[in-house]
């Protein structure tokens, strides 16, 4: 007789607290909403050099990803509402149509700057359209502050509740 044993892994959920780039954009958040998707630019200091530390947070969101359900929370500063989306797939490098490079996304920056040759990394996300709660949006501020780590980081990886 022959005999099977079925291992399921447990998933965990990650949760990551993402820019909406307001330092360099205005108005962002809705466009990333609206689109389904989170776009990051890695570049580095120089030409031709991927900026290393966002790179690490970008690998560590693909790992979560492939490891269990990954969420993504973003705030945007200018309407102070928050939006959380689950990761539909992993950040792939986007040569083809980069959301930097369309003309709604250059006529919101706030500094011209050749930005063409940069390395854009895009995922599909499942925004939900309607902001979280002021709970929510308090329980996640909570999580965040209670998490150790540099929170200003582009793609933030925190413990979460929710």
């Amino acid at each position: 007789m022959l005999y099977y044993i079925i291992r399921t892994v447990p998933t965990m959920d990650s949760h990551f607290k993402v820019s909406d780039n307001n330092s360099h954009y205005r108005d962002l958040a809705t466009l990333f909403v609206e689109r389904n998707l989170y776009e990051i630019d890695l570049v580095g200091e120089s030409p031709g050099n991927e900026n290393k530390r966002r790179k690490k947070q970008m690998d560590s969101a693909n790992s979560a990803f492939a490891n269990g359900l990954t969420y993504l929370y973003m705030e945007d500063k200018k309407t102070k509402k928050m939006y959380r989306g689950e990761m539909l797939t992993p950040f792939k490098l986007n040569t083809e149509h980069p959301f930097y490079l369309t003309s709604d996304v250059i006529s919101l920056a706030k500094t011209e700057s050749d930005i063409t040759s940069d390395p854009y990394y895009t995922s599909y996300v499942a925004w939900n359209s309607n902001p979280l709660s002021s709970n929510d949006v308090e329980q996640v501020k909570n999580d965040i502050k209670n998490t150790y780590g540099f929170k200003a980081l582009t793609l933030f990886k925190f413990n979460s509740t929710m």
